[in-house]
């Protein structure tokens, strides 16, 4: 079954250079959302971090984390048919834990699972996969 998400730009206020996710590859409404990142060997903060051996910033992963967490947001609004003002700002990350390195070019998998919905502070259980090798992970609080 193939099923056409919206674009992420058409869910989220972010525009490039950071929007970061590329498109919503799988939701499962009250669930779970992932989407694709890539980023190019020339995206900005590659410049600087590090010279001849490029790795993605640990808070560009987790801004990536984020975004996923915020279509998550707007879709499961979108589908439960709440009226009602979604915002999707971050307000806290706890445990991050980066495993592995991420190289330019690498075409990414980022999950957002909600873990629970308490006075309207969303919690989430994300992670940043290279195939099957998770590259990080973060418990995430938006609102």
């Amino acid at each position: 079954m193939i099923i056409n998400f919206p674009l992420p730009s058409q869910l989220l206020p972010h525009r490039s250079p950071m929007l970061l996710v590329e498109k919503i590859i799988e939701f499962e409404p009250n669930l779970y959302l992932a989407s694709e990142a890539f980023f190019e060997k020339d995206s900005y903060f590659f410049k600087g971090h590090f010279e001849g051996q490029p790795i993605t910033p640990g808070v560009i992963l987790v801004e990536t984390m984020f975004q996923t967490c915020g279509l998550f947001m707007r879709m499961n609004l979108e589908h439960s048919q709440t009226q009602g003002a979604i915002l999707g700002r971050a307000i806290k990350i706890k445990n991050a834990t980066f495993n592995n390195e991420v190289s330019p070019e690498q075409r990414l998998k980022v999950y957002a699972k909600l873990k629970s919905i308490i006075m309207g502070f969303y919690n989430f259980e994300c992670e940043v996969r290279l195939d099957d090798i998770i590259m990080c992970t973060a418990e995430l609080v938006l609102k």
